[in-house]
């Protein structure tokens, strides 16, 4: 589905990266209070007979702050209007410095959590770091990092447990997969899961 209209564009909202924060939409914000990140980035290809492709891309992301505010920057092709390249590169270096430089802000608060109550909560699931296992939160489904298969792609990780095989694959073709959304705060939980379950993809 195609946009209508553009929002949350680097023109429309003046972002601006500042020494010790942000100013967005006229006012300032600090790093300090930036509490989760989360960022998607796509490429969509036309296919045009006889031309070949055309490739367009478009990035969203999202600064949550303590107070309850989203901050969000946005670069999409709409109905009338292509994305510029040079737009959604320039987004996404402001997402790896403000990610960068919140880092430890935001790994903090998952390890508050393993010091209060022995795991930590992070997108519908429980990881527990003494035990080697993630629960689904929902499912009340319990995992073995040490047993089960975590398989990686953009914005999630697929997790198996049991044989491969084909029956397997119908299962999941028809049952969905079991994962976790990877989309918000990427970088501390991969962080956190190579730290404490050995958990690394290349």
């Amino acid at each position: 589905m195609v946009a209508l209209r553009r929002k949350n564009t680097l023109e429309q909202t003046g972002f601006a990266l500042t020494e010790g924060g942000f100013s967005y939409r006229g006012q300032a914000h600090r790093l300090e209070d930036v509490v989760e990140t989360a960022r998607l980035r796509q490429r969509l290809e036309t296919r045009h007979l006889l031309v070949g492709s055309e490739f367009t891309h478009s990035i969203s992301v999202v600064f949550s702050m303590k107070t309850g505010e989203k901050v969000q920057l946005t670069e999409h092709p709409t109905l009338f209007f292509n994305s510029r390249a040079a737009h959604v590169e320039r987004i996404d270096e402001i997402f790896n410095a403000v990610s960068e430089r919140t880092f430890q802000g935001r790994l903090q608060k998952y390890l508050t959590q393993l010091q209060t109550q022995q795991f930590f909560e992070y997108s519908g699931w429980q990881f527990h770091p003494g035990t080697q296992t993630v629960v689904d939160s929902e499912t009340k489904q319990m995992y073995s990092t040490r047993s089960a298969k975590f398989l990686r792609s953009f914005g999630f990780i697929e997790v198996r447990e049991g044989p491969d095989g084909f029956g397997a694959a119908i299962d999941r073709t028809f049952g969905g997969r079991v994962g976790i959304n990877t989309l918000r705060d990427t970088d501390v939980l991969f962080a956190l899961l190579s730290k404490f379950f050995g958990l690394a993809w290349p």
